[in-house]
């Protein structure tokens, strides 16, 4: 007589099947495909779960990959068979419903540990579906279209980008379902009451889940490598609307995982919408803590980006700074006069930097897009030579030259605010004005309401505040401090376009 056993699948799912004396396939198993091998309750393969407890009311499920392999349980380990080794990279078909296999990259991939601790201020989800697996996206109409943009404006430059940015998250979804259906539904939930009180009553508890999916996932196919990417700029949304504490950490982390497939995801243009965006979010990161980027990114032809706007152009040179930074800043090159280091090279470059259009810039876009895109690449090129600057000379020493350059910026902002008659903000430029504010005292806290990101998101201000005075507190004490100084030793900020 045949017994009840629980097989590892059926076990997982808290289902019984039944399992005769031979090795079979039990009913339980029918859907998940697999087969029981033993009579026996078999232990799970793979490394056992640990408990970690973050909060009175919440425990999480991770995987002690610290005692694994030696390292933070965030920190991806290192194998030889990471994926493609070249640009070349040869597409590789997968299904929906196929598994990302866990992390496999090289030596260099870190993980920030601001992951950790995003987990820990949002709920645990307790199942991996929690809304009904019905159609998300409804039928194009001009109703739909103008509520997306409502619902995603802080994150795109301007109405006319609205198409092509839904159509990205549609193939985005396409590619994971199982893995971003629920945390796109919240996240659709979350954004039109992310400035009002109600947004503590909106439930983010997927976004536990899936940070720990994106730690634990490497790309077996560009269809993953996009999952991938994609998932970490929605869940960089996430800590912007939750804590502030690792977004642009988030985004690093996705874009070192698929590092290897990035040259064919630049290929299709709605991946490639996604890809440039996390390039550039990450640029800046770099740029601030003086390190180096995962990606420089070269355009083929002149083109207009959601985010980055006419500064796509501008990325390779904003890349070569954060090198020539850290090079600066080298045991071997510090004292290497002005003149003589890449700095200069590369200064010449950024002087003679002037976007470059589209040809059909103005059958696209709207005069008062055009406007925000044109004062954004020019806010952006200043804070490129304002950072230049400031990694020659620490704050306190020879501020004319800064500060003008700082004013140039508000001035941007100011002349553009106006020129678009107040009606809209303008978005995707407070990195410009947080390094503007370092120069220029008691600018007023209200510029970041004219700048749609940083009006959105209370918790960052704050902390952008918070960084900003403890600049000016050390500047105040006569110590004259370069920018890595500072960012090494004061507040948590999170940058941000």
């Amino acid at each position: 007589m045949a017994r009840r056993r629980a097989c590892d699948y059926c076990h997982e799912q808290k289902q019984k099947c039944i399992v005769g004396k031979f090795e079979k396939q039990c009913e339980g198993c029918e859907e998940g495909g697999r087969k029981c091998s033993s009579t026996r309750l078999r232990l799970r393969p793979g490394r056992q779960p640990k408990i970690q407890q973050f909060e009175s009311n919440v425990v999480v499920d991770v995987w002690d990959t610290a005692q694994m392999y030696g390292k933070s349980i965030l920190t991806f380990p290192s194998s030889g068979d990471s994926g493609p080794e070249d640009s070349t990279v040869t597409h590789t078909s997968c299904y929906d419903d196929q598994p990302i296999s866990n992390s496999t990259s090289t030596d260099e991939i870190r993980s920030s540990s601001n992951l950790k601790t995003l987990i820990s201020i949002i709920h645990c989800s307790t199942s991996r579906f929690k809304y009904q697996k019905e159609q998300l996206f409804d039928p194009d109409s001009p109703e739909v279209i103008s509520r997306f943009f409502t619902h995603y404006e802080i994150f795109i430059l301007g109405p006319s980008f609205t198409i092509e940015f839904r159509e990205s998250i549609k193939k985005l979804y396409t590619s994971s379902p199982a893995l971003l259906h629920d945390i796109i539904i919240e996240l659709e939930t979350a954004l039109p009451t992310i400035t009002s009180e109600h947004r503590k009553y909106v439930d983010f508890a997927t976004g536990s889940s899936a940070v720990k999916d994106l730690r634990t996932m490497h790309p077996t196919c560009v269809e993953h490598g996009f999952t991938i990417v994609g998932l970490g700029q929605v869940l960089a949304a996430f800590d912007l609307m939750t804590g502030c504490i690792g977004a642009e950490s988030i985004v690093r982390s996705s874009l070192i995982s698929v590092n290897a497939w990035i040259p064919e995801l630049l290929t299709d243009s709605l991946c490639a919408s996604v890809v440039i965006g996390a390039i550039f979010w990450d640029t800046l990161y770099c740029l601030f803590r003086t390190e180096i980027p995962v990606v420089r990114y070269e355009p083929m032809k002149a083109s207009a980006h959601r985010i980055a706007g006419l500064c796509t152009t501008l990325l390779p040179i904003l890349y070569d700074i954060c090198v020539a930074n850290v090079m600066l800043h080298t045991e071997e090159h510090h004292r290497m006069d002005d003149n003589t280091t890449p700095l200069k090279v590369i200064e010449e470059r950024l002087q003679q930097w002037m976007p470059t259009y589209p040809t059909d810039l103005t059958r696209t876009f709207s005069m008062g897009e055009i406007v925000k895109m044109e004062t954004q690449a020019f806010m952006y090129r200043d804070a490129a030579k304002l950072l230049m600057y400031r990694n020659r000379h620490p704050y306190g020493d020879e501020d004319n030259l800064a500060l003008r350059l700082a004013r140039s910026i508000v001035k941007s902002l100011e002349t553009a605010t106006w020129a678009i008659g107040g009606r809209t903000k303008l978005n995707l430029v407070s990195f410009p004005v947080l390094l503007a504010a370092m120069e220029i005292e008691d600018l007023s806290r209200n510029v970041w309401q004219d700048i749609g990101l940083s009006a959105a998101t209370p918790e960052w201000v704050d902390k952008a505040c918070g960084f900003v005075e403890y600049v000016w507190k050390q500047r105040h004490s006569g110590e004259k401090r370069y920018l890595r100084e500072m960012v090494r030793d004061g507040p948590d900020i999170v940058i941000i376009p």
